[in-house]
């Protein structure tokens, strides 16, 4: 293997992908084929150009699109998305005319949703007053009240809920107020009365300020609705309620019959008019002279040479390119293999590398996965995680984060059953078919797990340091820089001299030889940074975090043992109690067992994190990158067609 593919292996596992910043100038004529080509390629994280030009602006089209848009767009939310369809015939994306004429064919379609939609708002409308209509006409059931026979030129009547501590009140004043009035009175409940009360229109007022002081609700009644009894009303209206379920059934089936046979093909319109307003609206971020534009963008460095090819086929190589040399801080584009995606996804959420320092995201994957395993360490749990992280997978949005985190927590089970596997626990029992391969024992190697975990820390927090030397030095802080280098003397001679000191690991001359020059490597330290010396006393103490892996591996395995001592049914003999005993001890060994591995699962995560993101992050990481976002198509229900040199279209 050569160095120089060595180099680029290295290159590839500690650094994000290399970016070039580029410049493209082309003929306004060629300007929509660019955009295009560019669009479905997805490789140019287009930026607005600090060049001293005018600013371009949309392409003309984009009011036609943008309503086209709002149209299909609003048509397509009141369907239903077809389920259990395998396979989708997509459509072909031809050109803008093409695309505004198929959606031009769906106007009838479309309209007619909008209809049906109208129409089903407008029933619905008509059911909630008929429901609040039924809600007051019942409280008159039994009153022989009949408007159609009160209603009169000289007469008006209200209608109220008075609560029954206010009845007599009520009574008393409008005894008092000396109008002109018939009662009636209906109790409702234990609490509230119905007073219907009518009255000569000249003492509306009077009437109208005893209401006000005693009345809890006003009945609105519906004088062309209120022209009968209350009885026959209820059953006009409830007949009227089966005809409006019927017809919006009605509309329901047709909007699904239409979702049925229309909707890919619809969302397919959709999603080539979306495409085509992406590329109308993108030229705001360009530069333009009299006859040219200009786009500026980053796009990854082994992208170039293609990216230039397809440019060089549209413009028949009518066109300039240059890579631009900058001091701006480059996107970042994380490239991994999809079945570690969810890591990306997760130093994302974290803080995303900068495109100038050290990726530490393949050491986070492995090391996570390690530690995780480590701290669990039971086949039994291993299987059991990894059978719920899969279930929640298939339950969930790909997108969101307990996808992620399920599919982190699949992945780490590999390990948990490995350690399991090595320290021979299975849902807290030891196997003697295992013992031949058993190199860890919780419980009597409790020293030597104490003693691997410290010089686990050593290691990452000398490594922290080592990337650390890289990043600092690759930003020209070569004082800084030499100074990393110099501590991890210092730690190194620091932990054998600790360790001879106090455990008695290493001999006394090499244990004072190494306290010495301990204190010379921190002084050299301090005198190139003071800031390094003085987090020298943190980085010896963040070995000792990585303890917690001892800890949690522990208690793992003890709340296992500890359930099994307690539920793990035995059936000494055979009848129904002791079935039923049996039974119900194992649900509960089963269902504690589940809950021991969803906490597990947790402190896990959080502690394996922890122990990347505090104690060895913190060493070297500077984060908040700037995420690379190309100019892409994002296609479901289309597929494009590609240019040829000559420009002329040819399917994909």
């Amino acid at each position: 293997m050569s160095v120089v593919l060595k180099l680029s292996l290295i290159s590839q596992i500690f650094y994000t992908e290399q970016m070039q910043k580029i410049r493209i100038i082309a003929l306004e004529n060629k300007k929509y084929g660019i955009i295009a080509e560019l669009h479905k390629m997805g490789v140019l994280d287009i930026r607005k150009s600090s060049l001293q030009l005018n600013d371009d602006k949309a392409l003309p089209n984009i009011q036609i699109i943008s309503e086209e848009l709002i149209k299909i767009r609003s048509a397509l939310t009141f369907l239903d998305k077809p389920k259990n369809i395998v396979e989708i015939n997509k459509m072909e994306h031809k050109s803008l005319e093409e695309v505004l004429n198929l959606s031009n064919n769906t106007k009838p379609l479309v309209n007619r949703i909008f209809s049906l939609v109208e129409s089903k708002r407008s029933f619905l409308e008509e059911n909630n007053e008929i429901n609040n209509n039924l809600k007051n006409i019942s409280l008159f059931i039994g009153t022989g009240i009949n408007l159609k026979k009160i209603k009169s030129e000289s007469l008006e009547f209200f209608a109220i809920i008075v609560n029954n501590k206010k009845n007599l009140r009520i009574l008393h004043a409008l005894k008092s107020a000396s109008v002109n009035y018939e009662n009636i009175i209906k109790k409702i409940n234990k609490n509230t009365t119905l007073f219907f009360i009518i009255f000569d229109k000249r003492d509306k007022q009077k009437i109208e300020n005893i209401i006000n002081n005693y009345a809890d609700e006003r009945i609105e009644l519906n004088d062309k609705l209120f022209d009968d009894y209350p009885e026959n009303i209820i059953k006009k209206l409830n007949i009227r309620k089966v005809e409006i379920k019927k017809q919006v059934n009605k509309i329901n089936n047709e909007l699904q019959d239409i979702s049925k046979k229309e909707y890919h093909h619809i969302a397919a319109i959709l999603e080539m008019i979306e495409i085509e307003y992406e590329r109308s609206k993108i030229p705001e971020n360009f530069k333009k002279t009299e006859k040219t534009f200009i786009i500026e963008g980053w796009v990854p460095i082994k992208k170039v040479n293609k990216l230039m090819s397809v440019l060089e086929n549209l413009t028949n190589g009518d066109y300039y390119f240059e890579e631009i040399k900058t001091n701006e801080l480059a996107p970042t584009l994380l490239n991994r293999p999809s079945i570690f995606k969810p890591f990306d996804y997760l130093m994302g959420f974290y803080s995303l590398p900068r495109s100038d320092e050290i990726d530490p995201t393949w050491i986070f994957i492995f090391s996570f996965m390690i530690f995780y395993g480590l701290m669990i360490s039971d086949i039994g749990y291993g299987i059991l995680s990894l059978i719920i992280a899969l279930l929640i997978m298939k339950k969930v949005s790909k997108e969101g984060l307990v996808y992620n985190v399920s599919k982190i927590w699949a992945l780490s089970s590999i390990p948990v059953i490995i350690f399991g596997l090595l320290s021979n626990q299975v849902f807290g029992y030891s196997l003697s078919i295992l013992n031949s391969i058993q190199i860890i024992n919780w419980n009597r190697n409790i020293p030597s797990i104490i003693v691997f975990t410290v010089l686990v820390g050593v290691f990452y927090v000398i490594l922290g340091q080592i990337l650390s030397f890289f990043n600092k030095y690759k930003h020209h802080e070569k004082k800084l820089a030499v100074s990393k280098l110099i501590s991890i003397v210092t730690i190194i001679t620091g932990t054998v001299a600790i360790a001879g000191f106090l455990f008695h690991s290493f001999s006394i001359a090499l244990s004072e030889t190494s306290a010495i020059t301990a204190l010379i490597t921190f002084e050299i330290t301090a005198i190139l940074s003071g800031k390094e010396a003085s987090e020298l006393t943190n980085l010896i103490s963040h070995p000792l975090s990585f303890t917690r892996i001892l800890g949690f591996g522990l208690a793992s395995i003890i709340i296992a043992s500890l359930i099994d001592k307690a539920f793990t049914p035995t059936l000494s003999s055979f009848s129904i109690v002791n079935v039923l005993i049996f039974i119900v001890l194992l649900i509960i060994l089963l269902i504690l067992h589940i809950l021991n591995v969803i906490v597990g699962m947790f402190e896990g995560i959080v502690q394996g994190a922890r122990l990347n993101l505090v104690e060895f992050f913190s060493k070297f990481y500077i984060g908040n990158g700037i995420k690379f976002k190309p100019y892409s198509e994002k296609r479901q229900y289309t597929y494009a067609q590609k240019y040829n040199k000559n420009k002329a279209r040819v399917k994909k």
